[in-house]
């Protein structure tokens, strides 16, 4: 499975060089980078491999316009492994080579297949039947093995060794994600969708073109940076340049000055209250608990709007108030006699004494801390 990326060009140039027989296979739609085909064809051709190019947009259209979950790689990845099996089946290979490294999060999902796995086929992290969708019903199928030559090396040691023993340097794409500030994060643009929103063609459209201007200020000054949709929140590594991006989008008209990010701080008061030598009759079940958590914002002229909790077993509380002004938490530990509050409040509060005060009338107790939060 070819991407055109460090990885999948390096596993590549492994098998090559010790002479087996391979084909390639890279996928793309219409929303993806140009770039990264392009960079499986130069890779195809260092290494002379018929490379077989998949296009699969109306799959990842109708994919993509009916999830609101964000980043779309892990639906996206069931479609690319469907198709990669019947490739390899229909063309007698018995194996897939896969470029996932140990910098990848998948080295702990494979670890615990191989722990629950009693096919004889599962050897090790090298060599075993796992694909990174089978939890969503995409098992390998008989007559194929899942190949990683790489998956216990870093992904900073897959980009030296492709320099320094093959001479071959990848062309990146300059974009990044808020999850991978260790290393470049060379998905589609489309990766860069926020939870909660479901996109259409013209969205999908927009959502590359935002970023194609956004990777074109990266490339230019050496660094990576994407643009997320549709909040229009811009993350730039280093970082520094996520103004500069954000003038640049409100001039092509992707984002309106409304977009901008300002730093300004809301006001707030928040208590951290620490009480001991409560006595456990009140900390032990929620029916005793409630009514002195209500006591307590009402004594504190606080409005509750709702409020949520959980009873542990054998006792022991969490009591959670919403309020107008913001939240209460009371967690207690009736078997050590202490209860913890978390008072946050976006209006001024009563003093501190006063509000010790209250705790002492409330949970009948004189062993109090009470520490504010500095947010200065």
């Amino acid at each position: 499975m070819l991407s055109g990326g460090k990885d999948s060009t390096y596993c590549l140039a492994l098998l090559k060089n010790l002479g087996f027989e391979v084909a390639a296979i890279t996928f793309i739609h219409k929303w993806g980078w140009e770039n990264s085909l392009l960079e499986a064809r130069r890779a195809a051709g260092k290494f002379g491999v018929t490379l077989h190019e998949v296009d699969f947009s109306n799959e990842f259209l109708n994919l993509v316009i009916n999830q609101n979950t964000g980043r779309p790689c892990r639906g996206c990845k069931p479609i690319m492994y469907i198709k990669t099996i019947d490739f390899a089946l229909e063309n007698g290979f018995g194996w897939i080579c896969i470029g996932d490294n140990n910098s990848d999060t998948i080295v702990q999902r494979i670890e615990t297949h191989l722990e629950n796995s009693d096919d004889h086929n599962d050897i090790d992290m090298y060599i075993n039947k796992y694909l990174d969708c089978i939890e969503v019903g995409v098992p390998v199928k008989d007559g194929l093995k899942i190949l990683r030559p790489i998956i216990e090396i870093t992904a900073e040691e897959v980009e030296k060794t492709l320099d320094e023993k093959y001479h071959y340097q990848v062309k990146k794409n300059h974009s990044t994600g808020d999850k991978y500030f260790g290393y470049w994060r060379e998905g589609c643009p489309i990766q860069y969708t926020d939870p909660g929103f479901y996109h259409t063609e013209e969205s999908l459209n927009k959502l590359k073109a935002m970023n194609m201007v956004t990777t074109e200020y990266a490339k230019k000054h050496g660094i990576r940076a994407s643009v997320h949709y549709p909040s229009g929140v811009v993350i730039t590594i280093p970082e520094g340049h996520e103004e500069n991006i954000q003038k640049m989008l409100q001039e092509k008209g992707f984002l309106d000055k409304a977009s901008a990010i300002e730093s300004t701080k809301p006001y707030i008061e928040h208590y951290i209250i620490e009480c001991q030598n409560v006595s456990p009759y009140y900390l032990k079940k929620l029916a005793n608990l409630e009514p002195l958590a209500k006591r307590f914002a009402e004594r504190l002229r606080l409005t509750v709007l709702s409020s949520s909790n959980h009873q542990f077993e054998p006792w022991g509380v969490t009591y959670i108030q919403v309020i107008s002004e913001s939240h209460v938490v009371y967690q207690t530990w009736p078997e050590n006699n202490y209860l913890l509050i978390d008072l946050l409040s976006c209006k001024q509060l009563a003093s501190v004494d006063e509000i010790e005060n209250i705790v002492t009338e409330v949970f009948k107790t004189r062993k109090i801390e009470i520490r504010k939060i500095d947010y200065e």
